[in-house]
């Protein structure tokens, strides 16, 4: 069975409040979706990765198409779960039913190939497919709707959701595709399988996978991704 790559980057980055989209801000002078596909590409475990961009994207062709042309470009829909679902639709083409599919955020670009690693190998024989993690450490606390705090959580039980997630194909896109008929909205693909009572595993990752949605954290990014390649020059 193939394992395919997926990220969706048809996104506008609104939080960021960039005039431009946050995948394609600099982090050490080079597109945080460089580093992102170039950390996915470094697993060598994929069969292709698809690229979902938003229609009007101009920025792809104009300055990242020449280091990284393997990669699968497609149009994209209003939301993540459409663009998701565009992207499953290519894979389809080109791929079986029982392939796997990591879906990864464009923003996460210091996600790590041991993390990879270990996913595909902990997912090998599962039915349906799982996602990188992390147990929550802090203490949590549920709040009321004023802001004042209603309970401290048990946080054994709480983790922090975090890409690649990996499924299998055919039910990746069977799930997306119920969400999409409800006009139902998805956070992650996690959250599309378990509405249709399929498992979903969790397989524990680092929790310097960081997600970049504010301006604080591209310095920590760099520094992350600084600490990265200063670690593979000593192995």
């Amino acid at each position: 069975m193939a394992r395919w790559g997926l990220i969706p980057a048809a996104g506008i980055g609104k939080r960021m409040g960039s005039a431009i989209p946050k995948q394609y801000l600099k982090l050490h002078d080079r597109e945080v979706l460089a580093w992102t596909l170039e950390a996915i590409q470094r697993s060598g475990e994929l069969s292709a990765v698809v690229l979902v961009l938003n229609p009007d994207d101009q920025y792809f062709a104009g300055h990242l198409a020449r280091e990284f042309p393997e990669v699968i470009c497609v149009s994209g829909g209003n939301e993540r779960l459409n663009s998701v679902a565009r992207g499953l639709d290519k894979i389809a083409e080109l791929g079986k039913d029982e392939d796997w599919v990591l879906v990864h955020d464009a923003v996460r670009p210091c996600v790590r190939k041991e993390d990879i690693s270990k996913l595909i190998a902990e997912l090998a024989g599962h039915e349906t497919g799982g996602i990188l993690a992390s147990p929550v450490r802090d203490t949590l606390k549920h709040s009321d709707a004023n802001g004042q705090v209603r309970e401290t959580l048990p946080r054994e039980q709480y983790w922090l959701a975090a890409t690649p997630q990996m499924f299998r194909l055919h039910k990746l896109r069977a799930a997306i595709r119920a969400l999409e008929e409800k006009n139902a909205i998805a956070t992650d693909e996690a959250a599309a399988i378990e509405q249709m009572g399929w498992p979903v595993q969790l397989v524990a990752g680092r929790s310097d996978n960081i997600k970049i949605t504010a301006p604080e954290d591209l310095p920590l990014a760099e520094f992350l991704l600084r600490e990265q390649a200063r670690s593979r020059a000593q192995d």
